[in-house]
């Protein structure tokens, strides 16, 4: 994996008392100190080469979307850590304005 990310226990133990997802990454400076955590599909993010999605992949995508709600606090392993909601609708118009 490049730019420092490391599976664990590649490189160094997994941390006492702490059980994690094996699909979680790790990110370690030079000497193999643990610097910080991640789950995979931040860490396969991170390290994809993929370009960015167009303007038209995003409205293709938005599509078939009938309504949307945005939490705060981010979402990890396809759940969300928070429980604020900052913005729900099924507003037609509203939802044909994410795509501009």
């Amino acid at each position: 994996m490049g730019r420092g990310l490391r599976r664990i226990g590649a490189d160094f133990p997994e941390p006492s008392g702490i059980v994690l997802d094996p699909s979680t990454a790790t990110d370690a400076d030079d000497e193999g100190n643990l610097k910080g955590l991640m789950d995979g599909l931040t860490a396969q993010y991170l390290e994809s080469d993929a370009p960015n999605p167009s303007q038209q992949v995003l409205d293709e995508m938005l599509a078939g979307v009938t309504r949307v709600r945005v939490i705060d606090d981010g979402a990890a392993l396809g759940e969300a850590l928070g429980n604020d909601v900052l913005l729900a609708s099924a507003d037609p118009e509203s939802l044909r304005g994410l795509g501009h």
